[in-house]
C-alpha cells in the first residue's frame, strides 16, 4: 500500500476488491534532515508555481 501525506478519498465505487489484513503498515525510518533538504523545504512553500 502506498503511503502519501494528504486525505485519501476513495469512492467505494471505484473499489473492486477489498481485502481486511490485520498487518501493521511497515514504519519508514526517518533521519536527520540534511541541509540542502531543509534548504529546498524552506524555499518550495514561498515559491508559488502557476499551474494552470
Amino acid at each position: 500500500m502506498p503511503r502519501i501525506f494528504a486525505e485519501p478519498i476513495i469512492h467505494h465505487s471505484d473499489i473492486d476488491v477489498m481485502i481486511e489484513m490485520g498487518h501493521p503498515l511497515h514504519k519508514r525510518q526517518v533521519g536527520e534532515t540534511r541541509s540542502l533538504e531543509q534548504k529546498i523545504g524552506e524555499i518550495i512553500p514561498n515559491d508559488p508555481v502557476d499551474n494552470s
